[in-house]
């Protein structure tokens, strides 16, 4: 999961070091790279949020669902104002995210 933040690190800093300051907001896509999924069950999910308050109450500004079919995804998310963003991603079997007591997920995630 280290993999997927230095890709979307390395995607982002290469637009925001040579891009020129604008007063427009710039848009641009992003992609995020997931590799080594460990199961090919259910399905993949990735979700970019924009902020701490948004990733502790975990309301993403974007999402989508991948189906898994091989030990690596790419997920592109359009239309995104140019900053700075965490990706969340989990592999649901089931339909829901399952936690333990203790608030842990039992499935496979990653930040």
């Amino acid at each position: 999961m280290i993999r997927v933040v230095l890709v979307i690190v390395m995607i982002l800093g290469s637009y925001i070091g040579f891009s020129q300051p604008s007063e427009k907001k710039e848009i641009m896509p992003v992609s995020v790279i997931v590799n080594d999924i460990m199961s090919s069950d259910g399905i993949f999910y990735v979700s970019l949020y924009n902020s701490e308050e948004g990733l502790r109450t975990r309301t993403p500004i974007k999402s989508k669902p991948l189906k898994i079919v091989r030990d690596s995804k790419v997920a592109t998310f359009e239309n995104v104002s140019k900053g700075e963003y965490t990706v969340g991603c989990f592999q649901n079997e089931y339909q829901l995210m399952d936690f333990f007591e203790s608030g842990m997920p039992k499935e496979n995630y990653g930040l």
